[in-house]
């Protein structure tokens, strides 16, 4: 336990992610982590060695960054519009699955890394570790709200639209992190903002 409460690596977590996902192999890889199965959508994780802060501030910069540019660019709101296409097409309703586990996936592994991130900041400096084990339920709601039935027609267009470009800014802050090894203010602001407007504007 570190300052009373329990570890990142004392929980089983279940992510956005295929089981044979090539981000999570390659963290595991690593030895961060380790998968235990799960289903085409999801994977049964636990986390393994405490990378350095450096390592996974680099990883976190790559693999985030290359993710949210990717969310930035062609993540679609989750709708039921066109409803022709949606609902009376078998291929229509096959493209868009795929176009949402995809999508889900993409914020998937950015909660992945962050989580990998909030678990090596621990040690170092706790009051870090746990603002990203914020961000890392941020990004798993996200991935939610972007792929799951629950949340069809739930998010206004305007505000999808205001995720894709505050990912687009975000996606810039976050590779800075292969320099700054912690998060500068402008990630902070940036994170927040990603968030905030999505989930809690009006």
């Amino acid at each position: 336990m570190i300052g009373g409460s329990f570890t990142a690596a004392s929980k089983v977590y279940v992510l956005p992610l295929a089981p044979g996902d090539a981000t999570l192999a390659d963290l595991a890889g690593r030895g961060w982590l380790e998968v235990h199965g799960g289903t085409a959508r999801s994977a049964v994780v636990t986390l393994g060695a405490r990378p350095a802060l450096p390592e996974a501030a680099r990883a976190m910069s790559e693999i985030a960054a290359r993710e949210a540019q990717w969310l930035a660019a062609h993540a679609r709101n989750n709708t039921i519009d066109p409803v022709g296409e949606v609902l009376f097409s078998r291929a229509g309703i096959a493209a868009r699955r795929a176009l949402l586990t995809e999508q889900r996936f993409h914020a998937g592994r950015i909660e992945l890394v962050a989580l990998v991130y909030a678990h090596a900041a621990e040690a170092a400096d706790p009051a870090l570790a746990e603002r990203l084990r914020g961000s890392v339920r941020g990004w798993a709601s996200l991935a939610a709200f972007l792929s799951d039935e629950f949340a069809v027609d739930f998010i206004p267009g305007g505000r999808h639209q205001r995720l894709r470009e505050n990912l687009a800014v975000w996606s810039q802050a976050v590779a800075t992190l292969a320099v700054t090894v912690q998060p500068s203010a402008e990630l902070e602001r940036a994170t927040e903002k990603v968030f905030g407007e999505y989930f809690l504007a009006a």
